[in-house]
């Protein structure tokens, strides 16, 4: 159980490390919304956040493991949802 635990807080880091690459506090929220095809971190942003998105969505694959379905991660406000 502990083990799991884990897993699931490293998967959750990677992620949240990710989107404070910069380390510039670029992030204001975020928020999980779950649809048919998996789930997405949807991303709220002061200023551009580039980098920090590419990092997250790079270490989005442990979390991808563990939910058995696809994880993107978008910023709020882009019309083309990523």
């Amino acid at each position: 159980m502990k083990r799991r635990t884990v897993r699931w807080l490293a998967a959750l880091l990677r992620v949240a490390e990710g989107l404070d690459r910069s380390h510039d506090q670029l992030v204001q929220s975020t928020r999980v919304v779950r649809n048919a095809v998996g789930i997405v971190i949807r991303v709220q942003t002061r200023g551009e956040a580039q980098l920090e998105i590419w990092a997250a969505r790079r270490r989005a694959d442990m979390l991808i493991k563990l939910l058995e379905r696809p994880v993107r991660v978008a910023v709020d406000g882009d019309p083309r949802g990523a």
